[in-house]
């Protein structure tokens, strides 16, 4: 919560709307049944911050946003996470460079899935 809390609050915002429309669909636990493969709404906030780190804060000025534009972030989020290949990278929200790609079979480093 500091984490996000310190990044403003645009991404709070836009945190909320990533869980809230993730547990509508089915892709966050929803407190109801087995968590199964579903991810807890806490999971879907580090997400959003790595995802911050990397890619949303670029273009946002300290300005507040339409609902627009935080629809065209969460789309962004979402679309990134869908084919984002979560067995090559590893994801740490609490640093600058979140994403960590681990190197292929060639040990060759990939670099940072950015949108």
């Amino acid at each position: 919560e500091r984490e996000l809390r310190r990044l403003g609050p645009l991404p709070r915002r836009l945190a909320r709307l990533v869980v809230d429309v993730c547990k509508r669909f089915g892709a966050a636990w929803n407190r109801r049944g087995a968590i199964s493969t579903s991810l807890k709404g806490v999971h879907w906030v580090l997400l959003t911050i790595a995802w911050w780190k990397a890619a949303g804060s670029l273009g946002c000025s300290g300005a507040p946003a339409s609902g627009q534009h935080v629809r065209k972030l969460l789309a962004a989020v979402l679309d990134f996470y869908a084919t984002f290949d979560f067995s090559a990278c590893a994801i740490d929200p609490m640093v600058a460079e979140p994403f960590l790609c681990r190197a292929n079979d060639a040990g060759v480093p990939l670099g940072p899935p950015l949108p």
